[in-house]
């Protein structure tokens, strides 16, 4: 059984280091010093330019600047995000990450969810809650999808981006937390003020380290890493010229969906070749341009 996992970006991602048979186990796949090697390349399992490593080490060590990650859907934003946490976790050792989907605070009870609320609250609140700030203290917030956060609850972030001060729904006390807030976004925070889809307050609020993540279709220099990581991420070692045709199908596709959708189409060409007792080639990947 092939021995997947879900990760942080939704696609479907393999356990690494995993030994496993292929269809009627002609072939044994495993990790080799090859795909060591590879994975010894890409200690952070990301395939990340020297430009952008140094931003995600500098946001680790600066826990007081904001950090905002842009870039198209697919593109890696939230495993950046984690990253980031797991370079301060280095140093300082286990803290939290908060990930909070912006889309889903559209409600009456966003405050609740921010902020937490005392017991009694309201209709419902049957017990007291921390909030996603609260649970944040002391280590990072992340506001993932931030182009999806109503007016309304970006006023409510002000106070706390500014001093880290807010006050639970149903308590009359003000609490204060430090915490380093992480937002992504795929569309760029100016153009968002400009579509006045983000309070310039905020904005202001937000400047700090800025990371930008290009989109696959100005990344082909970098398919044959990101083909490379992901079979050693498998513990499968392809032929060179397996992996050669592989990467040639995939470089002349469009990948609208970046990563996360490229590493979704080497999943089930793994999985239709399974499925016919065969070898993994490039014959199962898609053959058209997408979209």
């Amino acid at each position: 059984m092939k021995n997947y996992a879900l990760n942080s970006d939704h696609y479907l991602a393999p356990r690494p280091n995993t030994r496993r048979r292929w269809g009627d186990s002609r072939l044994q796949l495993a990790a080799t010093a090859a795909t060591a090697a590879i994975m010894e390349r890409y200690p952070e399992g990301l395939v990340i330019d020297d430009a952008t490593r140094h931003l995600v080490r500098t946001a680790a060590l600066s826990p007081d600047l904001p950090v905002a990650i842009q870039g198209e859907t697919g593109t890696g934003k939230e495993l950046l995000a984690k990253l980031i946490h797991s370079e301060r976790q280095k140093s300082l050792g286990p803290l939290p990450l908060i990930p909070v989907n912006c889309a889903m605070l559209d409600s009456e009870l966003s405050a609740s969810l921010l902020f937490g609320h005392e017991k009694g609250a309201f209709s419902g609140a049957y017990r007291k809650t921390l909030g996603f700030v609260g649970q944040a203290d002391g280590g990072i917030l992340f506001l993932d999808e931030i182009q999806s956060l109503s007016l309304e609850c970006q006023r409510k972030l002000l106070r706390v981006l500014n001093d880290g001060s807010y006050t639970p729904v149903g308590e009359t006390r003000e609490r204060c937390v430090q915490l380093q807030t992480i937002v992504s976004s795929t569309v760029s925070l100016e153009q968002l003020v400009r579509d006045r889809r983000l309070l310039i307050d905020l904005r202001m609020r937000l400047f700090g380290i800025e990371i930008f993540l290009k989109p696959l279709s100005e990344r082909r220099e970098d398919l044959n890493a990101l083909v490379e990581l992901f079979f050693a991420q498998q513990g499968i070692e392809l032929g060179s010229d397996t992996e050669a045709e592989i990467v040639r199908r995939c470089s002349i596709l469009s990948w609208p969906g970046n990563i996360r959708q490229l590493y979704r189409s080497l999943t089930t060409m793994l999985a239709l070749a399974r499925a016919n007792n065969d070898l993994p080639h490039a014959s199962y990947l898609p053959t058209g341009q997408f979209f």
